[in-house]
């Protein structure tokens, strides 16, 4: 896990490097539109890249040992963890148990009729 932080830490280093040569190269164009544009756009790509990158940094907070750095790891986790998906399964294992009450109806139940509800039920749940 304590891997990945390197592989953060050297990504981090090459955007700050990236912004200086950046910043030395609007310099030296005189403040040209065109170089300002370039400039900014890798600017903004390069800092919407760390924002993927420090993901690899989970676990580091809880490193730390202090409250702010296992809720940063926290707001790290939420970032990779489908919540959406594990609901939606969640839900439907719990429409499946429900359908299974309907189909285990006794009775002179026809089995169409019965798999027709639960169809129903785990639908609308």
């Amino acid at each position: 896990m304590w891997y990945f932080t390197e592989i953060a830490d050297w990504w981090e280093g090459k955007r700050k490097e990236t912004d200086a040569i950046l910043d030395r190269w609007v310099e030296d164009s005189g403040y040209s539109q065109g170089a300002m544009i370039i400039a900014a756009t890798t600017k903004a790509l390069t800092t919407f890249g760390a924002g993927f990158v420090d993901i690899l940094r989970l676990g580091d907070g809880i490193r730390a040992g202090t409250l702010k750095g296992a809720g940063v790891d926290t707001l790290r986790f939420v970032a990779i963890f489908p919540f959406g998906k594990a609901a939606k399964t969640l839900k439907s294992v719990r429409g499946v148990k429900r359908a299974k009450v309907i189909i285990d109806i006794p009775g002179p139940h026809c089995f169409w009729v019965a798999s027709a509800k639960a169809l129903t039920q785990i639908i609308l749940i």
